[in-house]
């Protein structure tokens, strides 16, 4: 008596290998999925600690303003902070302040501890430009470092005498109590930050 054999019919098989690819291709798009949103995470990650480290530079500056008449290119003496638009070359604001606490050990290099240092918005990059002296000489361009990138514009108030001004006037005013520092970003929107400047000191050295 001839054995029966029991198999799969051709169209069992299609059906078996369709399933199978429609669960693998699930499978791979589930996988992607979960990449692409740890690539965009880390990502996102990263931009905010170029964000929080660009606000904590300008605050360790603003913390250790310095009041002191410094001498700009050889010439007459001038007010260590100067800020409103388009100082120094900036695109939108600029700031121009004299810190402390640039660490020069002993007294070792041919340096003081203070340190003139600008902010400046050229295209899309926010900008830090310090210098080596305090009082700065025909040429002297300075390092410049970019912070902060893919910004719209950077805007600053400042506070006087209680209330928030557009434009300071360091002429006739003592440095500002507070400095208020907006940045338009492409990916994160404005981003406003208000540091405080209760701890400036009054420097004289000879010039």
């Amino acid at each position: 008596m001839r054995q029966i054999q029991h198999g799969f019919t051709l169209v069992e098989l299609m059906v078996a290998v369709a399933i199978f690819s429609f669960l693998s291709l699930a499978s791979y798009q589930m996988l992607q999925g979960v990449l692409n949103t740890d690539k965009q995470a880390e990502v996102h990650a990263k931009r905010l600690a170029e964000v929080n480290r660009a606000f904590v530079l300008i605050g360790r500056d603003i913390n250790q303003l310095v009041d002191r008449r410094i001498r700009q290119n050889g010439e007459q003496h001038q007010s260590s902070f100067n800020a409103g638009l388009f100082e120094n070359d900036s695109e939108s604001y600029g700031l121009e302040i004299l810190r402390s606490g640039w660490s020069n050990p002993q007294a070792m290099l041919p340096r003081s501890q203070l340190q003139k240092v600008e902010y400046i918005q050229q295209q899309d990059s926010l900008l830090r430009r310090h210098y080596y002296y305090a009082d700065t000489s025909v040429g002297d361009e300075g390092r410049a470092q970019v912070i902060l990138s893919e910004i719209e514009s950077f805007e600053l108030r400042f506070m006087d005498d209680g209330q928030w001004l557009e434009k300071f006037d360091s002429e006739q005013s003592k440095l500002p109590k507070a400095l208020e520092v907006n940045i338009q970003l492409k990916d994160l929107g404005k981003l406003r930050r208000v540091f405080m400047a209760n701890d400036i000191t009054t420097q004289v050295e000879s010039l």
